[in-house]
């Protein structure tokens, strides 16, 4: 699970990203027991955090975690040198594993009301 298609955020803005997990290939189709966690961080020799926070909202299939970046939580600095990053893990299954992608917060004039 690496890196995938750049997701772009306006500064101050809202925006829900979809994220599957995949295991051997196969992408998990029920996600019962499965947690989340997903950080947001420069990337940067000091790997500055700007997120951490665990996800439990699944989409309407519940085949994959909603990710929902708050206005609040993208006002920060405009750069495209961000990676967010999500951890999966089942403990039943013993799965551990985690993705990331290339996140780009693009200047902003008018804020979403936080």
């Amino acid at each position: 699970m690496s890196c995938e298609a750049i997701v772009k955020i306006k500064q101050g803005k809202t925006k829900s990203i979809e994220w599957f997990v995949i295991v051997d290939g196969v992408r998990v189709s029920d996600l019962a027991g499965w947690a989340c966690r997903v950080q947001i961080r420069l990337n940067d020799e000091d790997q500055t955090e700007y997120l951490n926070r665990v996800i439990t909202t699944l989409n309407e299939e519940g085949n994959a975690f909603l990710i929902n970046i708050t206005s609040e939580e993208s006002n920060i600095p405009v750069s495209d040198q961000y990676i967010i990053a999500a951890q999966f893990e089942n403990t039943g299954l013993g799965i551990k594993d985690e993705g990331d992608r290339r996140l780009e917060i693009e200047k902003s004039w008018v804020f979403d009301s936080v």
